[in-house]
C-alpha cells in the first residue's frame, strides 16, 4: 500500500510527460532536449530538491537515492513496453552520503551531467563510518523486482554502469562493492553479471573496487573495470570467488596501495579450462607488495 502511494504520483507524471511535446531546457550545464525521447533520464544536483520531478535538468532532485527510486519506477512501468534502461545524470558538485548507495546491477547508468567547463567534477563522498560508497548487492530495485513476475520479462535488461565519478570515503571504506546476489535470496540473475565501472577516480579508501561471487550463482561474472584511477591504502581491486568469473580489468592506473590487484579463489583451485579474470594493460605506481597477487591457486590471464 505504501509503495503504491509513492508510485502513483510519479506514474501520473510519467504519463503526462509521454503526452507532452518534445521541449528544450537551458541550464547552467548546457542545453538539453527532454520529453518522450529522454524519458529514462533522471537529473540530480547538490542544490536540487527531492520535491522536484527530476525529469529535466531545470528541476533536479537532490540525492542519488531519490534518483534511483525514480529510475526504479521508470523501469518497472516502462521497460516491459520499450526495453529502455535509465540514466541518472549528476550535476557537478559534492554529494556527501552517510550510508551506502544501493545500485541495481541491471538497468541503470550513473554518470556526470554534461558541462562545458572541463574542471567540473562530480564527487560522491561517504562520511561517518565504515562501508561501501556504491554497492551492487541486488539485481533490481524493489519495484522492478515486484514487476518481474515472468521469468523472462527483464531477461534482456542491460547491466548497470558507473562512469566518470570521483569516489571518496574514509580509510576503512570500499569505493565500489559488486555482489548482486548478496541481498537477493533467490541467488539468481536475469543474465551474466556485467557491471561497468569506467573512468572513475577512487581516493582516500581502503579498497577501490571489490567483486565477490557467491559460488551458488550459476550465471558467470563479466564485470568491466576499465580506465579508472585508483589511489587507495590496501587493495586497488579485489576479486573473490573462483570459477565462473571472467571479469575484464583493463587499463586501470593503481597508485600507492599495498596490493594493486588481488585475485582470490575461495575454492582453492579453478577447474581445468575454467573461466578466469582477464587482467590486461594496467599500470602500477608505488605498490607496497604485489602488482597482481593470485591467492588460492586461481590463474589469471
Amino acid at each position: 500500500h505504501n509503495s503504491m502511494q509513492r508510485i502513483a504520483p510519479l506514474a501520473g507524471l510519467i504519463a503526462g510527460t509521454m503526452l507532452a511535446s518534445v521541449a528544450s531546457a537551458q541550464t547552467p550545464y548546457g542545453e538539453w532536449t527532454h520529453g518522450i525521447f529522454s524519458l529514462r533520464s533522471v537529473y540530480v544536483s547538490p542544490t536540487g530538491s527531492n520535491a522536484n520531478s527530476g525529469l529535466d535538468p531545470a528541476n533536479p532532485v537532490q540525492t542519488i537515492d531519490q534518483a534511483l527510486q525514480i529510475a526504479d519506477t521508470f523501469l518497472a512501468i516502462l521497460y516491459p513496453i520499450d526495453q529502455q534502461a535509465a540514466t541518472i545524470n549528476l550535476a557537478p558538485g559534492v554529494y556527501s552520503v552517510n550510508s551506502s548507495i544501493e545500485v541495481p546491477a541491471f538497468g541503470v547508468s550513473i554518470e556526470p551531467m554534461w558541462s562545458d567547463d572541463p574542471t567540473d567534477q562530480v564527487t560522491v563522498n561517504l562520511v561517518g563510518g565504515f562501508g561501501n560508497v556504491f554497492q551492487f548487492t541486488q539485481p533490481f530495485g524493489p519495484q522492478v523486482q515486484a514487476a518481474a513476475t515472468a521469468p523472462d520479462i527483464f531477461a534482456d535488461i542491460p547491466p548497470s554502469v558507473l562512469r566518470g565519478i570521483r569516489i571518496e570515503g574514509d580509510l576503512g571504506d570500499t569505493g565500489v562493492y559488486i555482489n548482486p546476489t548478496l541481498n537477493n535470496p533467490v541467488r539468481n540473475l536475469p543474465a551474466d553479471c556485467a557491471v561497468g565501472i569506467h573512468e572513475c577516480e577512487f581516493l582516500n579508501l581502503s579498497t577501490g573496487i571489490q567483486i565477490e561471487k557467491d559460488l551458488r550463482v550459476v550465471q558467470p561474472y563479466r564485470n568491466e573495470i576499465i580506465n579508472n584511477d585508483i589511489h587507495v591504502r590496501d587493495w586497488g581491486i579485489e576479486i573473490d570467488g573462483g570459477n565462473g568469473m571472467s571479469d575484464l580489468i583493463r587499463s586501470n592506473r593503481i597508485f600507492d596501495s599495498q596490493v594493486g590487484i588481488k585475485v582470490t579463489n575461495v575454492q582453492g583451485q579453478a577447474p581445468a579450462g575454467g573461466m578466469r579474470p582477464r587482467i590486461l594493460s594496467n599500470a602500477f605506481t608505488n605498490i607496497g607488495a604485489h602488482n597482481v597477487m593470485p591467492v588460492g591457486g586461481l590463474p589469471v590471464s
